[in-house]
């Protein structure tokens, strides 16, 4: 299998997916042949495990006072453990890892917004059909998720007449966009309406009902995280105040109403604010006589030791620093967790004495088995409703992080090569629609720059009505205008020159695009939009997916003509609207996004030197989420030249190289403040802080 493949394989079927991450590809071609053997070991540890959480939730429903007294829970957090009746489990997904002493050690279970869903599902098939002698361990995903949603439809107390289902997530963080399209390809091919939104965007009909963007919603699918809707709290003794702290109130009682009269069923269940929590880990240990002997036996044999960092003994993790790993609360993805053996004493004993002790448990350090390549293997082993559904294995050096390499996984039966199949897939899998398909088509840059292109808006093609016509305006014929005299410019200068440049338009969507289209064939246009159109959007994207479709020909012809010399600059093309504060309104569909801009040491690999970056006139600062790339570059000795259009045209007879030479700056460090991540309202910003800054 190449990358290209399994790129191509992606597209056609129609699930937007992030094949790269810091511009290096994230799916491994080789596919991860498990032995039965270890496969069924891996389910037994997953379900034994879950049923530990179950007993937990069991214990806690008895005797609610560990809410306080061992979660330090917050007042709405218990609010969710309440009313979601002690119920946690939907989807979840164990992740295992082989130890070197032989044992499987299940680090933690993921039973709140589990990922991977669709690189696990169709990396499967793929890969399965690629290796026909092999099983394909995610061929029961599909039919796992269904019944979820289903059996959450019919246990309501009154449903609407055609089943409803809202898929709620952090509408600005769109990295699992590709696993929610194919939940709600998987919904509807069952017979259910589906609409997506964020916490924001749920309301109360007249009729008590809730709803999303004026459609009645029986089930709401949340992958939105059980301490997001909550009041957030710092686990940093040393962190600067949350500037968006307070829970999500109105958005709450919208759905716990409905919840509790029976007429909303929420999966995963709130009760996962505790399972999700990691002092359950420390509760299994430290409570562990409270525990059925099932559980007590689960616990022992596949869960590391674990304690809370308020309860170790002073002085025990100064002493075994390397036999112990910190954990937070609610981290995910490998964030705040500290591998003892994998840092050095003086961060060690700085982490420990910030570290809130309430917030965090430490467990003990498990040697995990590497692969071949020197790589450790976490088996994510998926449980739908307490069954094993499939498998996502990722591989890193050390922490399972947002770079980990995905692997295609297969079951290697005992008689592999033998002509075994695994079962096809219910209802075939998506096919990427025509529009989309020749968009992308038309700007896939060369193997040089296309992992750094982020077009998720692309997808957005698949609903015409989503395509709003282009209106050539004074300002669009300006920026063609602007990208013709650039491209001119760079034609007429030294190949040293050329090769060395990066151009990054950052200026309105539209004519960002119409000036890339019009530079393209002297540069391949690398697209940055990595959110989705939509007929209620806060960031206008529906008419720069009109320019896009537009210019799409244009764009293609330059690179017929052209072709895609190795040696091309490139053009980044954003939108300068991308992070605009939404207007607020539970009607508003929050699709912000921001841009990822090369790594200095990719730079340097590809021989960039300058970076001219065009930004609207009027505004001489770039955009907040390119400041401190900016001053990355500067101080790695890459020269930033600013620039407006108007000012590229003024330049069409002075050359690439003065132009370049007349705008060169240096940029200031600042502390960049922008609304992201949260669904809140215009007035309420994310500060992102520069500890760099502090330290200056």
């Amino acid at each position: 299998m190449t990358q290209a493949e399994i790129r191509s394989w992606l597209t056609d079927c129609g699930i937007p997916s992030l094949p790269y991450v810091d511009g290096n590809p994230r799916i491994r071609t080789e596919p991860c042949f498990v032995p039965s053997r270890r496969m069924r070991a891996l389910r037994a540890a997953a379900v034994a495990v879950c049923g530990a959480y179950d007993n937990l939730c069991d214990i806690l429903a008895d005797d609610p006072s560990h809410l306080c007294d061992f979660f330090r829970l917050t007042r709405l957090q218990k609010l969710l453990w309440y009313s979601s009746g002690s119920l946690w489990h939907g989807i979840a997904r164990a992740d295992i890892f082989c130890t070197t002493g032989g044992k499987l050690a299940v680090a933690e279970v993921n039973s709140d917004t589990p990922s991977g869903v669709d690189e696990a599902y169709l990396l499967g098939e793929f890969a399965a059909q690629k290796f026909p002698g092999f099983l394909n361990p995610n061929r029961d995903l599909r039919e796992g998720f269904l019944s979820l949603i289903s059996d959450a439809f019919r246990g309501l107390r009154s449903r609407a007449a055609r089943p409803s289902v809202a898929l709620v997530y952090p509408t600005d963080i769109p990295e699992d966009q590709g696993m929610l399209v194919l939940y709600q390809r998987w919904l509807e091919e069952a017979g259910f309406a589906v609409t997506s939104g964020s916490p924001s965007n749920i309301e109360r009909g007249e009729n008590g009902r809730a709803t999303m963007f004026g459609t009645e919603i029986d089930v709401l699918f949340r992958h939105y995280k059980t301490d997001w809707w909550c009041e957030r709290v710092n686990v940093w003794k040393d962190a600067r105040p949350i500037p968006d702290a307070e829970p999500l109130l109105e958005e709450l009682k919208n759905v716990i109403e409905p919840m509790v009269e029976g007429n909303l069923a929420v999966v995963n269940p709130f009760g996962s604010v505790i399972t999700q929590n990691k002092l359950s880990l420390a509760f299994f240990h430290e409570k562990i006589g409270l525990f059925r002997k099932d559980s007590r036996e689960a616990i022992e044999r596949y869960i590391p030791l674990t304690r809370r960092l308020s309860s170790c003994e002073p002085g025990l993790l100064e002493r075994e620093k390397d036999d112990w790993v910190l954990k937070s609360d609610y981290g995910c993805e490998g964030a705040e967790v500290i591998v003892g053996r994998l840092t050095g004493r003086e961060a060690w004993m700085n982490a420990l004495e910030l570290a809130e002790p309430s917030h965090w448990v430490a467990q003990r350090y498990f040697q995990a088995e590497r692969d071949d390549s020197g790589l450790i293997e976490n088996y994510g082993l998926y449980v739908a409703g307490g069954t094993p559904a499939g498998l996502y294995v990722r591989l890193a050096q050390g922490v399972t992080g947002s770079t980990a390499v995905v692997a295609p996984a297969l079951e290697r039966p005992p008689l592999a090569g033998t002509g075994v199949h695994g079962a096809p897939l219910p209802g075939g899998l998506p096919v990427c629609v025509e529009p989309v398909r020749s968009l992308i088509r038309s700007y896939t840059p060369g193997e040089k720059w296309l992992p750094f292109r982020m077009a998720l808006l692309l997808h957005s093609a698949a609903d015409p009505a989503l395509i709003a016509p282009l209106e050539m305006t004074a300002e669009v014929s300006a920026a063609c205008q602007t990208g013709s005299v650039l491209g001119r410019l760079i034609a007429g200068a030294d190949e040293e020159v050329r090769s060395s440049l990066l151009i990054v338009a950052d200026i309105a969507g539209v004519e960002s695009v119409a000036l890339g289209a019009s530079l393209a064939e002297e540069a391949d246009i690398v697209i940055q939009m990595e959110n989705i159109a939509h007929g209620c959007e806060s960031v206008p994207l529906r008419a720069t997916l009109g320019a896009l479709s537009h210019f799409a020909d244009v764009v293609q012809s330059a690179h017929a003509r052209k072709g895609r010399e190795a040696g091309r600059t490139a053009a980044f093309i954003l939108d300068r609207r991308r992070m605009d504060a939404p207007r607020g309104g539970s009607r508003e569909f929050n699709n912000r996004h921001w841009s990822f801009l090369p790594t200095i040491r990719a730079l340097e690999e590809r021989g960039v030197e300058r970076i001219l970056y065009i930004h609207p006139g009027g505004s001489e600062a770039e955009s907040d989420d390119l400041n401190e790339d900016f001053v990355q570059y500067a101080m790695a000795g890459v020269r930033l030249c600013y620039t407006t259009p108007g000012l590229i045209r003024s330049h069409q007879r002075s050359g690439l190289e003065g132009l370049l030479r007349e705008t060169e700056r240096i940029p200031a460090r600042r502390e960049t403040v922008f609304s992201y991540m949260l669904p809140r309202n215009s007035e309420t910003a994310l500060l992102v802080y520069n500890q760099e800054a502090a330290e200056l």
